[in-house]
């Protein structure tokens, strides 16, 4: 930005010399009309640029030698498109130093100028060649003296355009008056101009007044009496009001510099806040090789509908040289009250730098000791906290380091663990400006965890995180609240009156709500997390360790593993946050893994127990919990052994099945034994092919010495309910659970049909199918007792007569 000004300047420069250089060459030589062709011949031959003079020119001769020049133009560099053009221009001379063959300008006067400057794709400016033009010229000494009486500028404008970057700056409604303009005089400025930018977005009216002292020669310099004005908006600021009071004077070579009554004030809105800046430096003065100055105070405050901040800084008086200073104290006291609490924070910090011998600008700050205390309230929980460190500012490169920082923070409420949680943190943090990036090492302890980081981001603009995170110990669920821990082996059982259906308001309405994923989408990190122990949603894992990587929407975490429930945990997590319905893709194994006691941890579930493996291979995608469940794919493997299948003992129900035989039969049932709820397994295998969140099993398989236990059915996990047949066959056995007085169905397979919801599904016989196998049974039964009696009365008859080998027909 500051480059483009300077250009504009430089293009109003160069253009206001080449028009008065026209008109001092027309005063000159007292013949205007005869000497038109002739200049506009030199400036074609000088500068390959084509001058045309269509207005009047006229000359005034009494006491002031002077030319006016009506409409003039002139063209860019080899073409005939318009570079500068004018509405008039008139310059007059001092007549007594024509006398002594010197030119001393009285009176510049240019009205309705013109200019566009114009930096090209490849780098070159349309206002290269006058440039050199005016180089040349500096190398010969000028006979024109700079002394002139009057400068005025009017309803003027200056554009500048840069190809390459597809950006606009301009300087419009200019109008300036001078007084007495030459070296080493305090001359009176009045400057009024527009200053309008497309990126950064500006629009702003500019007044300026001074004395301006300029002398290059002896290099000295001042502004007396300074007040700049500025209004209207700039970058993403409405309603600016900008203002700058004060002295300034400056000897670069005898490294002399001044500021006296500086001021600044400033007011502006920004994404609806008010803000309102002041700053008062009363004097800072270098002189001969000494710098002092006054106390420098400053103030802001921010207000909106949601806030209130107050900040006062103050830095004592300054001394030292021009080689370096050092300050007392600088302190910096912030007051903010937010809509549910409020923040407040100290610093303080006593300053030392090193200057630019050239310029007497701080190339380098540090403090031997940066402390900042603070404290505040948020809702329900408090903070207090401290920060120390050494400081080191590189202006030069652009760097900042706190090489030894020290943070101490507790944070306190009724919902945190002990109602308090403490933070001591020690490392450093390195801040390259340049490069856009930082650097942090930090060790400490965050309440009862032990943890190391290495933390870095590259870019500010669109930031490019890394880390690399060791914790000894987290339990997670003490600091995300009740809701996110389940009480370990609660049981699922629920009140005979629950419905399948989560209630209205509910679990329904959290399962409709929106997912949130922007954060994920422009986020950029990647690193390593490793845990030793952690407890999360009531589970607990150890030797945790996942690598992260996010990129434009897509965060991958690929390796996730963890020791839990005496197995292990490998797999990898996926998610499309960029996509309009969000995407996730879960792989996981469990090898080993003691079922039993992580269902209990997990939701309170005391359904299944056993040891065993289970594989996950999932993808689901939607904007909400609910239609996540809707549109989940994939497949699911288990085997578990040695465990139980709790809620149903299937030897209970295989004596049911007896007791329904037995009246069949016309036989008296025994009474039922109180078992408990369950049926033991030593081995059981089911897979599950997941489609739109109905998960499909067709290969059931369980076996223990008592029965054979098969299967298929749907679990429909949207709906959370279950539609499930199970087939339970006693086998050539009397050992195992409840096996005793049940030979009587060995080779019966007895359906029981397992319906409704999760948390209480219902268990029934299928007595239709049950009885037709128990009619097949007596039907064979009777099949083999008429065949015995048949084979054995044949014997009888037949006796010895039979040869040897056709009595093995009858099994004798």
């Amino acid at each position: 930005m500051k480059k483009v000004f300077k250009y504009l300047l430089i293009g109003i420069g160069v253009v206001v010399l080449v028009l008065a250089a026209i008109a001092v060459f027309i005063a000159a030589t007292f013949d205007p009309n005869d000497y038109k062709p002739r200049v506009i011949d030199l400036v074609k031959e000088k500068t390959g640029r084509t001058l045309a003079l269509p207005g009047d020119i006229a000359l005034a001769f009494f006491l002031k030698l002077g030319a006016k020049i009506g409409k003039a133009s002139l063209s860019e560099q080899g073409s005939d498109k318009a570079f500068a053009s004018v509405d008039s221009v008139r310059v007059s001379l001092a007549v007594l130093p024509l006398l002594h063959k010197e030119l001393v300008v009285d009176e510049i006067a240019i009205a309705g100028l013109r200019a566009g400057i114009v930096k090209r794709k490849d780098g070159s400016m349309n206002i290269d060649d006058l440039l050199k033009q005016d180089e040349k010229k500096e190398e010969q000494p000028s006979e024109l003296k700079f002394d002139i009486d009057h400068i005025s500028l009017e309803d003027s404008a200056v554009t500048y355009g840069d190809e390459a970057a597809g950006k606009t700056y301009a300087l419009q409604k200019i109008n300036l008056d001078t007084g007495r303009v030459a070296l080493g005089t305090a001359v009176p400025i009045d400057l009024s101009l527009n200053a309008e930018a497309s990126e950064p977005k500006l629009n702003l009216d500019i007044t300026l007044k001074t004395k301006l002292t300029f002398d290059p020669i002896k290099k000295q310099y001042a502004a007396e009496d300074l007040a700049l004005n500025a209004r209207g908006a700039a970058l993403d600021i409405s309603d600016l009001n900008f203002e700058l009071r004060g002295d300034a004077e400056a000897q670069p070579d005898a490294k002399t510099f001044a500021l006296a009554d500086f001021s600044v004030k400033a007011s502006g809105k920004q994404a609806g806040a008010n803000i309102d800046i002041k700053l008062d430096a009363p004097r800072i003065a270098l002189a001969d090789n000494k710098l002092r100055g006054e106390k420098i105070t400053a103030t802001a405050k921010l207000v909106d509908a949601q806030r209130t901040v107050n900040a006062a800084l103050a830095l004592p008086g300054i001394e030292g040289s021009a080689q370096s200073f050092q300050t007392g104290p600088l302190q910096l006291d912030i007051d903010a009250k937010l809509a549910e609490g409020f923040v407040k924070a100290k610093l303080n910090a006593p300053l030392a730098g090193k200057l630019d011998e050239k310029t007497l600008m701080p190339k380098m700050l540090s403090s031997n000791q940066l402390a900042i205390a603070f404290d505040g309230k948020f809702g329900d929980n408090a903070m207090q906290g401290k920060l120390t460190s050494p400081l080191i500012l590189d202006l030069d490169a652009q760097q900042l380091s706190l090489d030894k920082l020290s943070t101490d923070v507790t944070v306190s409420g009724p919902k945190l663990p002990n109602q308090r949680v403490a933070t001591t943190l020690n490392g450093s943090t390195r801040v390259d400006l340049k490069k856009e990036a930082v650097q942090a090492n930090v060790a400490g302890k965050l309440d009862l965890s032990q943890l190391k980081a290495k933390l870095g981001m590259i870019g500010f603009a669109k930031p490019a995180y890394t880390f690399d995170v060791d914790i000894d110990q987290l339990n997670a669920d003490a600091y995300l609240g009740d809701a996110n821990a389940k009480p370990a082996g609660a049981s699922a059982a629920k009140p005979a009156a629950a419905s399948a259906k989560p209630a209205p308001g509910g679990e329904t309405a959290k399962a409709a709500e929106p997912l949130d994923f922007s954060a994920l989408k422009d986020l950029n990190a990647s690193g390593s997390l490793r845990i030793g122990a952690l407890t999360f949603s009531n589970i607990k894992s150890s030797n945790i360790r996942l690598d992260l990587k996010a990129k434009d929407g897509n965060v991958n975490i690929s390796p996730l593993s963890a020791n839990l429930y005496q197995g292990s945990l490998n797999g990898s997590v996926a998610l499309d946050a960029a996509a309009t319905a969000p995407r996730i893709g879960l792989k996981q194994k469990l090898t080993g893994v003691a079922i039993g006691p992580l269902l209990r941890d997990l939701n309170g579930s005391d359904s299944l127990e056993g040891k065993g493996n289970v594989a996950l291979d999932v993808t689901a995608q939607g904007t909400t919990v609910d239609a996540m469940k809707r549109n989940l794919n994939g497949t699911m493997a288990a085997d578990l052994f040695n465990g139980a299948i709790k809620g149903i003992n299937i030897a209970a129900r295989l004596r049911e099945a007896k007791a329904t035989i037995a009246a069949f039969k016309g036989d008296a049932a025994p009474a039922a034994a109180g078992d408990a709820q369950k049926t033991d397994f030593s081995e059981l295998h089911a897979a599950f092919v997941i489609k739109n969140g109905i998960a499909h099993n067709e290969d059931l398989s369980a076996k223990s010495p008592l029965l054979r236990l098969g299967g298929a059915g749907d679990i429909n996990i949207p709906e959370q309910t279950l539609n499930y047949l199970a087939k339970a066959t006693v086998v050539a056995t009397s050992k195992g659970q409840g096996g005793a007085g049940l030979d009587q169905l060995k080779g019966i397979t007895v359906p029981v049909r397992i319906t409704g919801p999760f948390e209480q599904p219902q268990y029934k016989l299928d007595l239709s199918n049950l009885a037709s196998e128990a009619a097949k049974q007596k039907i064979d039964e009777k099949k083999e007792e008429l065949k015995a009696r048949a084979t054995e009365k044949l014997e009888k008859q037949l006796g010895d007569k039979l040869p040897g080998g056709l009595k093995g027909l009858f099994g004798k």
